[in-house]
């Protein structure tokens, strides 16, 4: 048999709520000869389809973060001809979590723990002029890192999103997820009191609404030119990992 190399991506995000098959292919022998085809993966993973053939496919549930090795071999008679492939397979973060305002004072709040990542940094965006697309002469702050949102510049009777963004770097790429959280900062309310007096309530930061972000063309363009560049390289790559080949 000839030499031959081993089609596939060589990067990989895995875990959380991935969902993408991976494929392996190595040329079909059709001269009606003897070949015949075997693959192996190491460490062992729990189960890929197409063994026999020239090609496997391996769901992205059956792995693990790690780096494995793909061997494939074709074999006519005595004569054997062995390739390998690595493969580094990235933890995916779970859906990025959203800062959560603190009832009992709405000018702070906590970044409430769900997901293990390797960095994070989220963005507040103040809808200035109350137009519902956060896109016209709106401000954006950030990038922000600490695990306490400071929420003590809000103004009531705006509307604000909290953009979080989440990664796991591996070799060369990372996997991530973002959370798009839109809050209303609302007057306060007039409340009774056990005595039946009624008094002044504090301002409400009220959840108006929340998505996952998955990739960059989801993501304001305006927003996008103030994360830091190095993240959003990776970001890029992670939108294309099963699909094209990033490592050698």
């Amino acid at each position: 048999p000839p030499k031959f190399d081993i089609a596939g991506p060589r990067a990989l995000c895995v875990g959380g709520n991935c969902k993408d098959d991976y494929v392996y292919t190595v040329p079909e022998m059709n001269d009606g000869k003897c070949y015949t085809y075997n693959w192996s993966i190491s460490p062992a993973v729990r189960s890929f389809s197409g063994q026999g053939t020239n090609s496997i496919r391996i769901k992205c549930s059956a792995l693990a973060a790690g780096t494995y090795t793909i061997t494939s071999q074709i074999k006519c008679g005595d004569k054997v001809v062995n390739s390998t492939a690595q493969v580094v397979a990235c933890q995916k973060p779970n859906p990025a979590f959203a800062p959560q305002p603190n009832p009992a004072n709405p000018s702070t709040g906590v970044l409430v723990p769900g997901t293990t990542y390797s960095s994070h940094f989220w963005y507040i965006v103040t809808d200035n002029d109350n137009s519902g697309d956060y896109s016209n002469g709106d401000t954006y702050i950030g990038p922000l890192t600490g695990s306490t949102a400071n929420f003590s510049n809000l103004a009531v009777g705006k509307r604000y999103v909290f953009y979080h963004f989440v990664m796991n770097q591996c070799e060369g790429f990372a996997c991530w997820s973002s959370t798009y959280s839109s809050y209303g900062f609302n007057p306060s309310s007039m409340r009774v009191a056990p005595n039946g007096t009624k008094e002044e309530g504090k301002p409400e930061l009220k959840k108006l609404g929340e998505k996952n972000i998955n990739l960059i063309k989801e993501i304001p363009e305006e927003l996008l030119r103030k994360l830091p560049a190095d993240k959003v390289e990776l970001m890029r790559k992670s939108e294309y990992v099963g699909h094209v080949t990033l490592l050698k």
